[in-house]
């Protein structure tokens, strides 16, 4: 499976699905079911905001879904799968396999003939009750979905195979700069604020740091983790790495206003406070005389061929 790659997106930019369960806040519409536990919204921006991010991945990643080592796996799980495009471009490639997306919004689009592909509304850090063992579950950008990730994790192990993988992709969560020129900026300041008001919500920022320990701690092997740069606007003088930064930045952007919304006013900030903070940030965002960049990782282990 690690030599496939992706034939491109499945869905034209743009199409987005509404989630009847949804519920309002902000000019913003969230999920509904579980109301609360997730921070982003579900609406048309963030849903293109995700298509986006689904492109930005894909060019970390070398245009390949996976980088873990499965072959033909017949029961795959992609967790918290968001407009679902992994998961349907994943069982576009690889027909033999049954694939099935879960979020707490539904907002995946249909299928389009694809028998293979199937989406639930799911908690993950709910008991697990699928009919069927996985052998490869595959999570990203999980860093504020769960409010124990390493129960989720847990849970992935108990459903796994003998001799199945996990996946997670993801920043590490927050941006960094080798040459000072992040220092003293609104970028800088709005990372800072977004670390302590997360914190407050019960989300750490840095945690993927600890994946791999737990990782261990639950009894896979074989682990694997390799870290890349992405760099967050069009400094870098590699067109790969440009193309990157233009797509990131966009990303960014657009997430750093609807999670600034939501969670800084839990550090006393007024409306107007935060519009201003973020209109800064985004013209920091924008300037390519700041080399500023994220840590994207990739882990993937497998649970061991003789566990039961």
């Amino acid at each position: 499976m690690e030599e496939k790659k992706s034939g491109g997106s499945l869905i034209s930019s743009g199409h987005t699905i509404a989630d009847a369960a949804s519920v309002e806040e902000g000019g913003r519409t969230f999920h509904g079911y579980k109301e609360g536990q997730y921070l982003l919204p579900n609406d048309a921006v963030e849903q293109n905001r995700l298509d986006l991010q689904h492109q930005v991945f894909l060019l970390l990643l070398d245009d390949k879904l996976s980088w873990a080592p499965v072959v033909e796996p017949k029961y795959v799980l992609d967790i918290a799968t968001g407009t679902g495009m992994w998961a349907l471009e994943f069982a576009e490639q690889n027909p033999q396999s049954h694939v099935i997306g879960t979020d707490l919004s539904l907002i995946q689009p249909s299928r389009d003939g694809l028998t293979n592909c199937e989406f639930i509304r799911e908690d993950a850090e709910d008991q697990w009750i699928f009919s069927h063992k996985f052998d490869y579950i595959h999570l990203r950008a999980i860093l504020t979905c769960f409010n124990d990730c390493k129960a989720v994790f847990q849970q992935c192990f108990d459903n796994l195979n003998d001799g199945g993988y996990i996946e997670i992709q993801g920043f590490v969560g927050t941006v960094l700069s080798d040459d000072g020129t992040l220092d003293n900026t609104a970028l800088a300041r709005c990372a800072e604020l977004t670390f302590h008001a997360l914190s407050k919500f019960g989300k750490d920022m840095f945690r993927l740091m600890k994946y791999t320990q737990w990782l261990k701690e639950i009894g896979f092997v074989d682990i694997v983790e390799q870290r890349l740069p992405a760099p967050i606007n069009t400094w870098p003088a590699d067109k790969k790495f440009k193309k990157i930064g233009m797509y990131t930045c966009a990303d960014m952007s657009d997430a750093m206003e609807a999670t600034a919304a939501k969670i800084y006013p839990a550090l006393g900030l007024s409306t107007e406070e935060i519009g201003q903070l973020v209109k800064q940030a985004q013209i920091d965002l924008r300037n390519s005389d700041i080399h500023a960049y994220l840590t994207f990782s990739v882990i993937y282990a497998k649970k061991p061929a003789s566990c039961t």
